[in-house]
């Protein structure tokens, strides 16, 4: 059963042998100040919001790839 609960922001991180690699560029960094009033760390909170769900190590790579099918551009990871 998927729980809501609010966690420390410096405890959230991925999964292990997570498939997906962030690509630091000119457009990410625009995104990022974009929305940088609003993001949790830049505004200083210390907990956010998250779902948290029971998922073997292959169900949150389905998870991801349902996730990421909604996004634009989006690239093939490098392993």
């Amino acid at each position: 059963m998927d729980m809501i609960r609010n966690v420390a922001v410096n405890t959230v991180h991925n999964f292990r042998n997570h498939p997906f690699k962030v690509e630091v560029n000119m457009e990410l960094c625009e995104l990022m100040k974009s929305i940088e009033k609003e993001a949790a760390i830049w505004s200083g909170k210390t907990e956010v919001s998250v779902i948290i769900r029971e998922l073997d190590d292959a169900q949150a790579v389905m998870a991801t790839l349902d996730s990421n099918m909604h996004r634009k551009n989006l690239k093939p990871s490098a392993q």
